[in-house]
């Protein structure tokens, strides 16, 4: 057997192994392209939707989202100036609030809910969803609002006073409840929750890895960002975060909806949601 013919013979043998099937789904997914059309809706949606959470929380930090950034980072210097001068105070943010501006806002994020809707709809071979079940992406809009807000302040409090460990756990348990309730409403219930739990662990997971590392070259990301382009060097640093984020949220949507239909290959996946 010469090297291409064992070539073609391991990749076919990789094809059908659990990691060949998700490598497989990530790619039917369109991950880069995905993730450059998602991180720039979160851009203009999620972090002015996380600004006005963030000050409307009475666990706020005096900072705001900006202080947030600040203190999970460690920036110091031009960069922790820069992301000051980037977000605004929660007192300018309830000042500068309109009634316009809250509409733009939550049309924008609720774009974003849609398309990571997409997102799951194509890992789960779903057709789209009909007019009269979009409701469902209002209630994710509600539920992330509600995140910001109440439970990212709480967990963070409590990752702050625990070990490691225990501060990882906390981490992967509350972003798998998260994670598996994202897809849950935004495929209106068309996949059980039990099923979705594979889904919930691998984004919680891969999220945490990427942003441990993110705490590793972010930092000094940020600074040479705003030393050299002010900014607009910050803001393309954090444009390039969300990128890799959504990587991880499309990978772990693959894996999910993979560990998912292996549980129900007795039946065919069709007829399981169809139920």
């Amino acid at each position: 057997m010469n090297g291409r013919a064992r070539l073609e013979a391991a990749l076919t043998w990789f094809r059908g192994t659990f990691a060949g099937e998700c490598a497989e789904r990530t790619i039917e997914l369109r991950p880069l392209e995905r993730a450059l059309a998602l991180s720039s809706k979160a851009f203009v949606a999620i972090i002015p939707f996380a600004m006005v959470s963030a000050s409307i929380s009475p666990a706020s930090r005096k900072g705001g989202f900006a202080e947030g950034i600040i203190d999970r980072f460690d920036l110091k210097g031009s960069s922790a100036e820069a992301v000051r001068s980037l977000f605004a105070t929660p007192s300018e943010v309830q000042g500068g609030v309109t009634a316009i501006g809250v509409i733009v806002l939550l049309a924008s994020v609720f774009s974003l809910a849609r398309s990571l809707g997409r997102l799951y709809e194509e890992a789960w071979h779903l057709p789209p969803l009909r007019g009269a079940e979009l409701w469902r992406g209002l209630v994710w809009v509600l539920v992330m609002g509600g995140w910001i807000a109440f439970v990212l302040p709480v967990r963070d409090a409590l990752v702050d006073a625990t070990g490691p460990l225990v501060s990882a756990l906390v981490v992967l348990a509350t972003g798998t409840l998260l994670w598996l309730l994202t897809p849950y409403l935004l495929l209106a219930g068309r996949v059980p929750r039990p099923r979705l739990l594979h889904t919930g662990l691998a984004t919680a997971f891969l999220l945490l890895v990427f942003t441990a590392a993110s705490g590793i070259y972010l930092p000094r990301t940020l600074e040479t960002s705003a030393e050299r382009y002010g900014l607009v060097g910050v803001a393309f640093a954090l444009l390039s975060w969300l990128v890799g984020f959504f990587l991880a949220v499309i990978v772990g949507a693959a894996i999910g909806a993979v560990a998912g239909e292996k549980g129900t290959r007795a039946v065919p996946i069709s007829r399981q949601l169809d139920r």
